[in-house]
């Protein structure tokens, strides 16, 4: 009897327990049925409440160009400061002496260094080959930008720092390194043209006489810009966007049922549209298509993502 007893507690045991098991997997399974629904069914252009940072902390961030010009000069470097918004430094890599402009983005979350490499007095002189020697360079080091710089009448080396406790080493770091990279790189930017020589052998002429010593923004691509856009890349990529006429801009990205916002603030200039925010810097070649359509080529890659304005 004691036996038959003790096996009908265990079954029934076994019993409640086996179903208080599927009770708790389909209350789980409905709570993420739920989550994924709620996902896919957000719009991607809802209102941002959510005020979203990169984890900076502001007190830790260079705020002043006078503060980069300090750490430039403890790092051992001789500086000069340009508009107030500029400081001008120069690093020699044998056999290379290469001008340096360190300055603040305008959102504050990025210290951007640019290394000048050749000077160009006239763009169209320079070979299609070195434009893409130049272009592959950026593929093979995507941390980095070469460019060509119009109102400094160069091209450049530019990478960006965290803004977020720097200090001098740092700073002396990241110019040593685009110095190594440009020096073991000139191949690729040299230009034998008689037009154009090496910023090392010519004085750069935004470090004399600047001109504004950065790129303004482009008011007429901005505008263009602003409105809501989507982009595919196949049946399970995709890209919405939306700009807006105050300078931010909120960006989903939708890979494989998987969705991504991102928000921040954006840029023209020239033909390189920058978006800064959440963490996030993405930059890249910018044609616009006219009134509906654009394409976008981020730095690291030689992809264009189409976009078209949404209706």
């Amino acid at each position: 009897m004691c036996f038959f007893l003790n096996r009908i507690c265990r079954t029934t045991i076994q019993t409640f327990a086996t179903g208080l098991v599927a009770v708790m997997m389909t209350n789980a399974q409905a709570q993420q049925d739920e989550l994924f629904s709620s996902l896919r069914g957000t719009s991607v252009f809802d209102t941002v409440t959510a005020t979203t940072t990169s984890g900076t902390s502001a007190a830790s961030r260079v705020t002043s160009i006078d503060d980069v010009a300090s750490l430039l000069r403890t790092a051992g470097f001789e500086t000069t400061t340009l508009d107030g918004r500029l400081v001008s430094t120069s690093k020699e890599q044998d056999p290379w002496t290469f001008p340096v402009l360190v300055e603040i983005s305008d959102d504050e979350r990025h210290l951007i260094v640019s290394l000048g490499l050749a000077v160009v007095k006239d763009a169209k002189e320079v070979p299609a080959a070195t434009w893409i020697g130049m272009l592959t360079a950026n593929q093979k080091h995507p941390s980095i930008q070469f460019a060509y710089n119009p109102d400094r009448t160069r091209t450049e080396v530019i990478c960006q720092i965290p803004n977020a406790g720097v200090d001098g080493l740092t700073l002396r770091d990241k110019i040593n390194q685009l110095a190594i990279l440009a020096r073991d790189t000139d191949s690729v930017w040299k230009l034998e043209s008689p037009k154009s020589s090496p910023a090392s052998e010519s004085p750069d002429s935004s470090l004399t006489n600047p001109a504004p010593p950065a790129v303004e923004p482009d008011s007429a691509s901005l505008s263009s810009l602003t409105g809501r856009w989507s982009a595919a890349r196949s049946a399970s990529e995709a890209f919405a966007a939306e700009f807006k006429a105050d300078g931010s801009f909120v960006l989903v990205h939708v890979s494989q049922g998987k969705q991504t916002r991102t928000t921040g603030s954006f840029s023209v200039r020239g033909t390189t549209l920058t978006l800064s925010g959440d963490g996030l810097t993405l930059s890249g070649s910018f044609l616009s298509k006219g009134d509906d359509a654009f394409d976008f080529t981020p730095a690291n890659t030689n992809a264009a993502i189409n976009f078209k304005r949404a209706k």
